[in-house]
């Protein structure tokens, strides 16, 4: 049927190529969808499954490792940005804190309304620090288990790994 339509060789020649782009196109991007893994934890992932893992910031207890490149590992502080109503939660060492979140496009991230219980403590150096670093992030990025909070293109001013409840 297709070639009593076609008039000539010229019209039996281009639909051929139209025809073997097609083709190409086709393989290419399956082949291009096949090719985007990624590795955490050692572990080789797919592109989908990797956006699923990288964009667990939400509803994961993040512990605090690093601040402004010092260890922290040791003070039990942590940050948790709940998938409700935006709601982030956290402790500084010391006294618990709790705010406002939002997500913007190129892991932008604004926090606000945070506020924090007022026990005294013998060494309120990490919580002051850390206090004053969520109000000035504003933007995050994710990397497996660990997770940063930055300025602008700043170094990271704190380092979190996620943890168990």
């Amino acid at each position: 049927m297709w070639l009593s339509l076609l008039n000539n060789s010229k019209d039996i020649m281009k639909l051929f190529i139209l025809s073997l782009f097609v083709v190409l196109v086709f393989f290419t991007s399956c082949k291009c969808l096949k090719s985007q893994t990624s590795s955490v934890d050692g572990k080789e992932i797919t592109k989908s499954e990797a956006e699923i893992v990288n964009s667990s910031i939400k509803d994961t207890k993040w512990k605090l490792v690093k601040l402004m490149g010092k260890d922290v590992s040791d003070k039990n502080a942590y940050i948790l940005f709940s998938s409700e109503e935006n709601k982030v939660y956290g402790n500084t060492s010391c006294n618990n804190f709790n705010g406002l979140y939002e997500l913007n496009t190129g892991n932008q991230i604004k926090l606000s309304k945070i506020a924090a219980t007022l026990m005294a403590c013998p060494d309120m150096i990490v919580e002051n620090e850390f206090m004053e670093i969520l109000k000035k992030v504003d933007n995050y990025s994710i990397n497996g288990k660990s997770m940063t909070l930055s300025k602008a293109r700043m170094a990271p001013m704190a380092v979190f790994v996620a943890s168990e409840f």
